[in-house]
Parts: C-alpha cells; structure tokens; sequence
C-alpha cells in the first residue's frame, strides 16, 4: 500500500525526500535505524536495505524512511500528523479514509508493542499489478503521530511480516 494512504484525512506535512539514515552493528542479526526527522529508533532485519521509492508512487507524504527486500517488500515510515492525536480519532479518520479509497470494510484494531499503543489496519491491494497486502501501524509520540507501514507480496509475506513485528516490537522514542 505504499502507493497510496498517508492522505488518511489527515493534514499530513509535507516531507522532504528520504533523509539521511543510521544503523549501528551489535553483532546480531538486525540493524537499528533512525533518521533526524523520526523521534523514536526500530529495529529491521540486516538483509532490509535502504529503498527508495519512485516519485509519483506514494500518495500524501512520502515516507521519511523505507527499508526492505525490494521495492514492493518493505518497512516504511511517514509522519501522519505534526501533533499527538488520540488513537481513536486516528483509527476513525483512517477508517473513513480507507473508506473513501475503496476499502470500505478495513476495520483497526488497538495492539500495544513494547510500551507503544498503536491502532492496527490491514489491507490487501495491488501495486502496479501486483498483489500487496499492508499492515498499517500507527501511534503517537514524540510530539507527532506516525505511521510504519509493513507492505509484502504473497512470495515475501512471511519474511515481512517477521520482520514487521521486528520492528513495532523494538520501536523506541528517542525525543
């Protein structure tokens, strides 16, 4: 779904093209990423590379930070909006958003990862004639509300979405 939702309803900010990004090596299997324009680090498998994504590709704010195996099997973040919203006001604003893209059955879904709440969506679609399935994971910190969103292929979903839970698992606010 990268090609598509971060225009949820919300007046998202507009971002600047992917910034700069760390990772730091402890040894293990996973890299830490963080980027000056997030307030909070996560973890992704070391095989998830940095991917760019083609202008045109995404709608609304495009993400901040994307890593994956491919263009279509990735981890990205957006910032949804620049204040703390409540987590029902998001789930009802991406509810009638999903709505309003043809997904009108997409219900969300409260999940706590490490000592994050987030509200949960998931969606299937198709990506330049591909089918995708999303899972999208947004909560609110560090003086904004945000979004990771977990995109994979049929071929790729269990390698995705491991990698995914990774991720919200280890999510850690920083500012």
């Amino acid at each position: 779904m990268i090609r598509r939702l971060a225009a949820l309803g919300f007046a998202c900010s507009s971002l600047a093209a992917l910034g700069a990004c760390g990772s730091s090596d402890s040894g293990s299997d996973t890299q830490t990423i963080s980027n000056a324009k997030i307030p909070f680090t996560f973890e992704v498998p070391k095989d998830f590379k940095k991917t760019p994504v083609s202008p045109g590709s995404s709608q609304g704010a495009p993400p901040i930070v994307a890593y994956g195996l491919d263009k279509l099997n990735l981890i990205d973040v957006r910032q949804s909006a620049t204040k703390e919203l409540s987590l029902d006001s998001v789930s009802a604003q991406i509810k009638t958003s999903l709505a309003q893209l043809g997904f009108a059955n997409e219900q969300g879904k409260r999940e706590k990862h490490g000592d994050t709440e987030m509200v949960v969506f998931g969606v299937d679609n198709k990506v330049s004639g591909t089918k995708t399935t999303s899972t999208l994971y947004f909560f609110t910190g560090g003086g904004g509300t945000w979004e990771i969103e977990c995109q994979s292929t049929p071929p790729k979903a269990d390698q995705v979405s491991e990698a995914c839970t990774t991720a919200v698992d280890s999510l850690t606010f920083t500012k």
